[in-house]
């Protein structure tokens, strides 16, 4: 059998990212190359992309150590073949080849239980995903987070320019988690210093305290019947027609976040069985009391 006859998936030429002073980045090196091999390439190719010319020896050899410590790595194994690499440099010696499955009773003082959310976009012609400048809550959350495709730069996705006057209109749903969602980041777009406004079909019962905090620091909270959205094809700025007690209105938007229906992972109903936790109409926990 030929050497080259062993080589199998993907073969990719690494990059070799460099920090502002041109030395080697090596936490984006090591995130670079678990991308790689957790994504089935095999083996690394190394500075095949121009760069390798302008790194030292030593920064070579150590671009080198990064790589083979990297590929040692208990994480980067997509399927265990017991090799037994990943006990050899583990310096915790933490794994164990010889243990088998066991069943263990632990006494604890409470459970936390975090299921997670998904979202459920609502229907109608109203809520148009297809505009350029119109994205759902949850789209929205990822770019106020600082580790999200922006930064947390609140940029809007046509152009990349900063959306001064933004909207955050609910659809067809009613419930209350969907309300505080965009509320909340409604409030985080104030913090930016940028011009929230926030459209709710129907103020919940018992929403009252968050309404007049959110109205307290500045941002237009409006209660309206109907809207729809027309985009500019120049710009790529967004009119909302809406009504708001029996009355037409007009509005000029950067960007138009809608919101999403909030909704519980299905196997949480199943856990909530097993641990008798009472869910309410919407599946979220009723009760902080197991068996309530």
């Amino acid at each position: 059998m030929k050497k080259l006859d062993k080589l199998q998936n993907v073969i990719t030429a690494l990059i070799t990212p460099f920090k502002e002073d041109y030395s080697l980045d090596e936490n984006k090196y090591r995130e670079f190359i678990r991308f790689q091999i957790e994504n089935g390439c095999q083996p690394l190719t190394m500075g095949t992309t121009g760069e390798s010319a302008t790194l030292s020896h030593d920064e070579h050899h150590h671009a080198i150590d990064i790589a083979v410590d990297e590929a040692k790595r208990c994480l980067s194994c997509r399927k265990c073949i017991g090799c037994g690499i990943c006990a050899e440099v583990c310096p915790e010696n933490a794994i164990d080849y010889t243990r088998t499955d066991e069943k263990l009773i632990i006494t604890v003082d409470s459970i936390i239980l975090a299921p997670g959310i998904e979202e459920r976009l609502p229907n109608g012609e109203k809520c148009d995903y297809n505009i350029s400048n119109v994205i759902t809550s949850f789209e929205f959350s990822d770019v106020l987070n600082p580790f999200g495709l922006y930064e947390g730069v609140i940029l809007r996705p046509f152009d990349g320019e900063i959306p001064e006057k933004i909207a955050f209109i609910q659809c067809n749903n009613n419930k209350m988690y969907s309300q505080e969602i965009l509320m909340r980041e409604a409030l985080k777009v104030k913090e930016k210093n940028l011009d929230p406004h926030v459209f709710l079909l129907e103020i919940k019962e018992g929403f009252d305290d968050f309404f007049y905090e959110v109205k307290n620091k500045g941002i237009s909270v409006m209660e309206i019947q109907d809207f729809c959205i027309f985009e500019d094809s120049t710009t790529k700025n967004l009119t909302l027609n809406y009504i708001t007690n029996g009355e037409n209105k007009e509005e000029e938007f950067n960007l138009v976040v809608l919101s999403s229906d909030v909704v519980i992972q299905r196997y949480y109903k199943k856990l909530s069985q097993v641990l008798d936790i009472a869910l309410d109409e919407n599946d979220f926990q009723r009760s902080y009391l197991i068996g309530e």
